[in-house]
């Protein structure tokens, strides 16, 4: 038999294998084609992380990678690219052997343990326009879906949590202040209003008018970051006093004051 018959033989054997059993060995699996020249199938972990992938074996298969194309209506071209890289890498330690249920249940898991990756281009782009190099810092947990911000202005800081659901952004993300040393009264409003914000972009309005389109939730990590960043630790600390045209925040943060419902400078807070 020449390596052609031999190479037809494996590819058509593993193309069998997969019709009858991909959908029982992965979970969120859905076989869109099946054929010896083209395998494509989508994985669905929720709405919003979902991949279609297409298989074509190479010449010489399985003894090189077989060739992947990922496509998403929700992940990023540039991760796709990414990821793309990331299981051409794994398939070349199972070369000579099966790789689509390999490559199946890879993808799968990679899903799984990914709950960030719809608000991936908003991390990004939250990174590049309100967090300065060398002073404020952002950590990323994919796996559990958390995201930890500490934003710095002159001596003041805010240190706040974002956790992101499976169903993001269907459902709301989670916002918790950590650590900061603005007057309490300011972190108060700060985390109530992050809340109160990523709940209007995942509840339809009770009372609305003239309804002309249907509700759909929005996406809300970028424009959180944004309010707790920039319109709050960036700008307050340099807010100017209405009344004394003076910074309204002390330059030291030690110095405690109360504020009433807009903010005024500590020397006239303290003349009230």
């Amino acid at each position: 038999m020449s390596a052609g018959d031999t190479r037809i033989e494996v590819i058509t054997e593993e193309v069998e294998f997969i019709k009858r059993n991909l959908c029982d060995k992965v979970e969120g699996v859905e076989i869109l084609g099946c054929h010896a020249k083209l395998i494509t199938f989508i994985l669905t972990k929720t709405e919003y992380r979902k991949l279609t992938v297409s298989l074509q074996f190479l010449e010489n298969y399985p003894f090189v990678p077989i060739h992947v194309e990922l496509k998403s209506k929700v992940i990023p071209h540039e991760v796709l690219q990414q990821v793309c890289k990331i299981c051409e890498k794994q398939l070349s330690t199972q070369l000579g052997c099966k790789q689509v249920l390999f490559l199946a249940r890879f993808l799968k898991k990679f899903l799984d343990e990914s709950p960030l990756l719809p608000c991936k281009d908003e991390l990004m782009k939250a990174k590049s326009e309100f967090l300065e190099e060398g002073v404020d810092e952002m950590t990323v947990k994919q796996k559990t879906g958390r995201i930890v911000v500490e934003a710095k202005q002159s001596d003041y800081y805010y240190k706040f949590k974002l956790e992101v659901p499976d169903d993001y952004p269907k459902v709301s993300v989670t916002v918790k202040g950590e650590t900061n040393n603005f007057p309490a009264s300011l972190a108060y409003y700060f985390v109530c209003q992050a809340r109160e914000m990523a709940r209007q972009c995942v509840q339809e309005p009770l009372h609305v008018k003239k309804k002309k389109e249907k509700f759909v939730p929005k996406p809300h990590v970028y424009r959180i970051i944004k309010f707790l960043v920039r319109d709050c630790v960036k700008n307050l600390p340099s807010t100017i006093c209405p009344i004394c045209e003076q910074n309204s925040l002390p330059s030291d943060p030690k110095v405690r004051t109360q504020y009433k419902c807009f903010i005024l400078s500590w020397s006239c807070e303290n003349k009230s």
